[in-house]
Order: C-alpha cells, then structure tokens, then sequence
C-alpha cells in the first residue's frame, strides 16, 4: 500500500514525490510482510556480501520481469549481490 502523495522513508527522501516505491523481497520460508506495515523492512537479505538462503530467488526474478513487462517502470535499483544472484 503506498500513499497517494508519497511518504517519509528513512534514507529516501525521493520517496516525497510519490514516484519511488521500495518493494519487499519474497522470502522461500513464505514469511511474508503485511502489506499496510510501514515500519521499514523486516529483514536485510545481502549480509556481509552474501545473499541470504531466505530470499526467493525465482519468485523475486519473476516479479522483476513482470514489474519490466509492465511498461511502467522506468529504473530498478537493487543491491550488486542481489543483482548477480538474478543474472545467474
């Protein structure tokens, strides 16, 4: 869920114009966050430069995909490690 005009983010201070979005990883232990939560993130998936066992990577590859299928989206910004992990 996002508000209409953006809203504070910690360390994003783009999020302000309601243009950026940070999205939440899909998790493999299904453990997923509540949508309406905005409290910040429930867990950091690049560790020390290691991904984490936790992040879903076909499922997380799919959504990238769809997100760039959609026409709507002109940048995704994402963690090196995460990137290489995709690439693989």
């Amino acid at each position: 869920a996002s508000k209409q005009s953006g809203g504070y983010a910690s360390g994003h201070a783009s999020h302000q114009n309601g243009l950026d979005v940070d999205l939440h990883y899909y998790h493999t232990n299904d453990n997923e966050m509540d949508p309406y939560d905005t409290r910040g993130f429930d867990e950091s998936f690049v560790i020390k430069g290691k991904l984490s066992a936790n992040f879903d990577v076909p499922r997380n590859w799919a959504l990238m995909k769809a997100l760039v299928a959609s026409g709507k989206i002109s940048r995704i910004f994402m963690d090196p490690v995460i990137k290489r992990a995709f690439c693989a």
